[in-house]
């Protein structure tokens, strides 16, 4: 049943897969479990710079609006954190047909994040405002 559910979850998750490392090449089960953690790995280190990249702009945007910078750069704070908890509830949602236990489970989380981050990455890189 878990080689079904892993086979089915394959199909479905690697056309979706656009990070460096091309998962789909691996043969063993433990190194395409190792490539997607990896990609979302990766892809979390650019949403990181991302955020810190869109702070900068806000703050530089408004060095002389001090009152307005604040409120914007607490803004993207506690929209960031909005986001975190949607994002990883949605992955799990997502990966709720797999074993929380599972290499499948986190094969899902791992390809979910990645592909959620990435569109939020773009979301950055068209921020701000001015």
């Amino acid at each position: 049943m878990k080689k079904i559910v892993f086979t089915l979850i394959w199909l479905i998750a690697v056309p979706f897969v656009h990070a460096e490392q091309d998962c789909s090449k691996e043969i063993m089960s433990q190194a395409v479990d190792a490539c997607f953690v990896a990609n979302k790995d990766a892809t979390e280190i650019v949403l990181n710079k991302e955020y810190v990249a869109a702070k900068k702009r806000i703050a530089d945007e408004y060095k002389y609006h001090e009152d307005s910078q604040q409120a914007l750069l607490k803004n993207l704070l506690d929209t960031q954190r909005s986001w975190l908890k949607y994002r990883d509830g949605q992955c799990k949602m997502e990966a709720s047909l797999a074993e929380e236990t599972s290499s499948v489970y986190q094969g899902i989380i791992s390809n979910c994040v990645e592909r959620l981050d990435k569109q939020r990455i773009q979301q950055f890189k068209e921020m701000p405002y001015g």
